[in-house]
């Protein structure tokens, strides 16, 4: 159901397993927007294996897969009749069972031993344990690009501190790059519920999944958030990165411990404004992401995170004092060219910081050297003047 409808309660009809309709005394249900449970009595009458579960409304229905399976101590290998023999008589038969008629009684096991053992309804069919090969991909993706990023982007380079390349972007950077469709696009993670009750006048649903503004832009379908959508957090994005309210507290922290430097920051914000507003006044006006309002690209996607988390690492960013403004000034420059004018990657801070990162070193030699010749000029004029004088 859609992320506007809050009347999914006041809709529901029923529902039905395997094309039969279950009396409501089986299963309870809630608004929120449906919350409804089958009673256990109804699920132990169910033979093991897959059901089809059917949930009715007024204006449509939703199917799934439900699945009956053993309890533990079960031999998986035994029919509906608790029999091993494979045949199937039409009873549970079972001590007690009920048959198919609805009628209570015992019947026989054919020479086998009969099982009471009732079914019941799990959503784990692998146990308790869990070992390397059925672990979810996901976390073995996570860590496997972990490795990567922490031998390649930190050992390498002799460790903690001597790193070139800030080691959380390499670990976004090989996961991006091995599963593009899962790390953008349109399936982005979605709040479900409020945030200090800010939800929009709507019900909120189990799950969602839409575009992000950036991809939006990308696919040349025009941006629906507003700025203070973006500002407040309330868009679509990856962890961390929608709410500049947040962003901003942070900012004010590492600024306020000297962990980061607000030079860096500034020039970041400055860099990608003025690179958009020049797009915005001379670009090509069927470039949506041209046209995009500059003050936009420095709250849309991952442009205000990585300016105060990321490009301000201590260790991977420049040093030197007016290093740090055309390092921060590059960066958002890169940042807005990449959005612009590769529409295959609509997000390009991760790129922008990582390149940096590459001529960081560069930036404050060149810095340093021209302090060194200005210095070196200063004191020839001085040592001119005081010859002069002595003579």
């Amino acid at each position: 159901r859609s992320v506007d409808d809050d009347k999914t309660f006041s809709l529901f009809t029923g529902i039905e397993v395997d094309g039969a309709v279950i009396d409501a005394a089986n299963y309870t249900a809630s608004s929120g927007s449906l919350n409804a449970t089958i009673g256990a009595a109804y699920l132990e009458t169910l033979s093991t294996g897959a059901h089809n579960l059917k949930v009715n409304f007024q204006d449509g229905s939703a199917e799934t897969t439900m699945t009956i399976e053993p309890a533990a101590g079960d031999d998986p290998s035994e029919d509906d009749n608790g029999s091993g023999n494979g045949n199937d008589n039409g009873n549970d038969n079972g001590n007690g069972a009920v048959d198919d008629n609805g009628n209570g009684g015992s019947s026989a096991s054919n020479g086998d031993t009969a099982s009471n053992t009732k079914p019941v309804a799990s959503t784990n069919s692998k146990g308790l344990v869990r070992t390397g090969d059925n672990l979810p991909i996901v976390l073995l993706a996570g860590i496997a690009a972990v490795a990567f990023a922490v031998v390649f982007a930190k050992e390498v380079f002799g460790g903690t501190g001597y790193n070139i390349f800030n080691v959380a972007l390499i670990t976004r950077a090989f996961l991006f790059f091995a599963y593009p469709s899962s790390m953008t696009g349109d399936k982005p993670f979605i709040r479900t519920e409020g945030t200090w009750g800010w939800d929009g006048g709507h019900a909120l649903v189990d799950g969602f999944s839409g575009a992000t503004p950036l991809t939006q832009l990308a696919t040349g379908t025009p941006v629906t958030e507003s700025f203070w959508d973006m500002v407040n957090g309330l868009v679509p994005g990856s962890v961390g990165e929608t709410c500049i309210w947040a962003i901003a507290l942070g900012a004010i922290l590492l600024i306020a411990t000297g962990v980061a430097s607000w030079k860096t920051m500034l020039a970041i914000f400055v860099g990608g404004g003025l690179t958009a507003w020049l797009f915005n006044i001379g670009g090509n006006e069927a470039n949506l992401a041209a046209q995009y309002p500059w003050y936009m690209h420095l709250v849309s996607g991952g442009f205000a995170f990585g300016a105060v988390f990321m490009a301000t690492d201590p260790v991977t960013s420049a040093r030197t004092e007016c290093g740090k403004w055309i390092y921060g000034f590059l960066i958002g420059l890169v940042a807005v060219l990449v959005r612009v004018l590769n529409p295959g990657y609509p997000e390009g801070m991760m790129l922008a910081i990582l390149l940096m990162n590459a001529f960081a070193p560069l930036i404050d030699w060149c810095v340093v050297q021209a302090n060194i010749r200005k210095r070196a000029a200063r004191a020839a004029k001085v040592e001119s003047l005081e010859e002069g004088g002595a003579k």
